[in-house]
């Protein structure tokens, strides 16, 4: 397992869903499907072209609908509205932003994401939170993914600080080379710390 989840871009691409199956065939162990302009239906059109066998790769956000009806990885909602959502048909993960959230959630949902663990790249100004810098000790064993600013220089550095796993959005999507050589790059460094563990 690559430790490594992929936030799709927001904009919808000429090409989406066969840059989806791309990533996921690098080794990309989750891609979270987040268009937050789309409509349901749109959605709909792009997850019905992913074929079968890689849809338990992808996880959706709030659309538990979609995720039960293609059999998808999961749903992922924020911290505030997972009450709502945590029992839904399909494995259910969550955004948070501070360690006392994460002690909340981490128990009955698959995993979480928190950030902003370094200065974000898709968002110029949301700022590393030096308080998410090193997981805390209790939280070290669990399925914690460190969010926001991840490259391929800082990756194996989440890792080290306690972090489960990293999740990329704007390192994959905000430059000219392709998202794939991006993930590629990304899974190198992630991969590499897996080994030294």
């Amino acid at each position: 397992m690559s430790r490594l989840i992929v936030i799709t871009d927001d904009a919808i691409r000429l090409d989406e869903v066969g840059c989806w199956l791309e990533l996921l065939a690098a080794g990309v162990e989750k891609l979270h499907i987040r268009k937050p302009k789309a409509s349901k239906e749109e959605l709909e059109c792009l997850v019905k072209e992913v074929p079968q066998e890689w849809r338990k790769k992808l996880v959706i956000h709030y659309q538990p609908e979609l995720a039960e009806k293609y059999e998808l990885g999961g749903l992922h909602v924020s911290f505030k509205d997972y009450t709502q959502y945590k029992n839904c048909a399909v494995p259910v993960s969550c955004s948070v932003h501070n360690w006392e959230e994460a002690r909340e959630v981490i128990d009955s949902c698959v995993y979480c994401f928190i950030s902003p663990v370094f200065d974000s790249i898709s968002k110029t100004d949301y700022t590393a939170n030096e308080e998410l810098k090193q997981v805390p000790v209790d939280l070290s064993n669990k399925k914690i993914y460190a969010l926001g600013g991840i490259n391929s220089d800082n990756a194996g550095q989440a890792l080290r600080n306690g972090y489960y796993g990293v999740v990329a959005l704007g390192y994959v999507w905000n430059y000219r080379e392709s998202a794939a050589e991006r993930v590629k790059e990304l899974l190198l460094a992630v991969n590499k710390e897996n080994v030294l563990r």
